[in-house]
């Protein structure tokens, strides 16, 4: 599309795209800025003998949003791994994961694509102790699978490969599946095993418990991690989704300010363009910037620079200057139609100026008038040196008869005095009207 054009359908779904995608991503980095802000606000609480004092001094018992740190205790019974031995923990989680190889329609190509088709978890309830043995102070943890991160340890890992015969194969190929085997995982929260805990705190009677906090943008963590390295974590996160949206933002800018750039030069364009074509007609050549010129409308067809000035005959055409026509080379043509040049009538600088601000139409119909006179003006004056008639030469300058040069010949238009062709233009002028137009317009031979 040419610069200043209408915006094309492509453009715009480019914006409409990139503006949604950076709406998408705002909306997730301020979820992701929120949680990383109330996670760092959150209030670190020492697990320790004056957990109780500090709970019960707090509004209504509970801290919202608090971070508390121990070792994972049972509380009555323990699950033992299934394929690990001496293996004991407060959760359990089972999963069963199939493999296999899709066929993409679209690139030709084997695609890895996994799908669970069997998970299970297994849970009892444990607490939150010191690290320090003897002390005496313990936090319920409750609905633990409600955690957005749960620091399960992966304790046993095993792969089957699927070992299909000839039939299944081909069967695989046809249909576009194309089984790799079954990966059977055990994960398991150790007990013994170091937790974080981000949460509400409440002092129920005797009993602590941390519980998934209630409050906007706060989440419910138990993960294997330090507080530290669980807010380094999601600070990174956080910038992470920032730069995804300063990019997106940065290209639906983009596209905005081409297509409105792209309406405003149109719009100018449009505005500009009756000044533009009015200038043209109105303002003579020697007035415009040089910029601004331009050679068809009123300039030589040769040198498009100077003006058209010359009017060949027979042929009538008006298409060059002065200095064109004395460089055509021998015999002399018209450039238009090629019609040899018997005689050239010139108009002067006057009528040029006439021409360029004269309406194209008129002007030309005026022009054709005029050398219609000029013809018959020649013919007459013709006729009447043949005739001896000597009456038009009394219409010279001052009335009188120009003497006869004894070598005169009968019908030769070289030996007609320039007083007689003055009288010629002054008829031309009073029967076209290009007089008050133009000026004088003189006509000469060269």
């Amino acid at each position: 599309m040419e610069s200043g054009g209408r915006p094309s359908l492509g453009q715009f779904i480019l914006l409409g795209t990139s503006s949604v995608v950076t709406a998408f991503l705002y909306s997730v980095y301020r979820q992701k800025a929120q949680v990383a802000q109330e996670l760092k606000g959150a209030k670190r609480i020492h697990l320790g003998e004056d957990l109780k004092s500090i709970l019960s001094e707090a509004p209504g018992k509970c801290v919202p949003y608090a971070v508390i740190e121990g070792a994972v205790r049972s509380v009555k019974e323990t699950l033992n791994s299934q394929f690990v031995e001496n293996c004991k923990g407060v959760i359990q989680r089972l999963t069963l994961q199939e493999h296999k190889m899709v066929w993409n329609r679209t690139t030709h190509l084997w695609n890895d694509c996994s799908k669970v088709i069997h998970q299970r978890t297994n849970t009892v309830p444990f607490d939150l102790v010191p690290h320090e043995d003897g002390a005496g102070v313990a936090v319920r943890v409750l609905k633990p699978l409600d955690a957005v991160d749960l620091g399960l340890e992966t304790v046993y890992e095993r792969f089957h490969p699927s070992t299909p015969s000839f039939t299944d194969v081909v069967g695989h190929y046809l249909s576009g599946e194309r089984p790799k085997g079954i990966q059977e995982t055990e994960e398991m929260l150790k007990v013994g095993a170091p937790l974080t805990g981000v949460g509400e705190l409440v002092l129920d009677h005797s009993c602590v418990r941390l519980q998934p906090p209630k409050g906007p943008g706060m989440q419910y963590y138990l993960s294997g991690q330090d507080f530290d390295s669980l807010l380094q974590r999601q600070e990174s996160s956080v910038r992470l989704w920032k730069v995804l949206v300063l990019v997106f933002g940065f290209a639906a800018c983009a596209s905005l300010f081409f297509l409105l750039r792209k309406q405003y030069l149109r719009r100018r364009r449009e505005r500009r363009r009756p000044e533009e074509e009015f200038r043209e007609r109105t303002c003579p050549e020697e007035d415009r910037p040089e910029e601004d010129r331009e050679g068809p409308k009123g300039a030589c067809v040769v040198c498009l620079s100077n003006f058209r000035s010359c009017v060949f005959l027979e042929c009538g055409h008006v298409c060059a200057c002065t200095e064109c026509y004395r460089a055509l080379p021998e015999p002399r043509r018209c450039p238009i139609c090629r019609q040899a040049i018997s005689r050239v009538n010139v108009a002067g600088r006057a009528f040029e100026i006439g021409l360029v601000r004269a309406d194209a139409l008129t002007v030309q119909n005026k022009a054709t008038k005029a050398l219609g006179l000029v013809r018959t003006s020649e013919q007459m004056l013709r006729k009447a040196l043949m005739n001896g008639d000597r009456r038009l030469v009394e219409r010279s300058k001052g009335g009188q008869r120009p003497a006869a040069s004894p070598t005169d010949k009968p019908g030769n238009l070289e030996q007609v005095p320039d007083p007689l062709w003055a009288s010629v233009s002054q008829t031309v002028n009073e029967e076209t009207g290009l007089g008050p137009l133009c000026g004088s317009f003189q006509l000469w031979r060269l």
